[in-house]
């Protein structure tokens, strides 16, 4: 469960920039972007199965994850991660235009986390 948490929510992250370079090497198709709710829905799924699987992972054996800077590492990320995500979807969406440097290092930041997770993950 937590393996598909992790790829459901970088499968995501990953739909969601693909799709915003198409519009931005394809403006004349602009006019077909609205929004894509999906890719919420999955990122909420997302950090639900990791959150909830990665309590019964440490409930397992917390000594061992306890003494794991990785395991550390993983749990911070996901942590700023999920105040990222919370952070565009509460505030920086409605606002994106005014906060055009805020929402691309955002982007950015939740492109990058997520995969930082899975490469972390490997190393736990």
């Amino acid at each position: 469960m937590h393996i598909i948490g992790t790829v459901i929510g970088a499968g995501a992250v990953t739909t969601a920039y693909a799709r915003e370079l198409y519009f931005k090497w394809h403006p004349a198709e602009m006019h077909k972007r609205g929004s894509l709710p999906v890719i919420t829905w999955l990122l909420n799924i997302g950090f639900a199965l990791i959150i909830i699987s990665g309590m019964g992972l440490f409930g397992r054996d917390p000594n061992m994850l306890t003494n794991n800077p990785g395991f550390i590492l993983k749990l911070v990320l996901v942590g700023l991660l999920l105040a990222n995500h919370i952070l565009i979807n509460t505030w920086l969406r409605s606002k994106k235009e005014t906060f055009t440097t805020l929402s691309t290092i955002s982007d950015y930041f939740s492109l990058l986390g997520w995969y930082a997770i899975i490469i972390i993950s490997v190393y736990i």
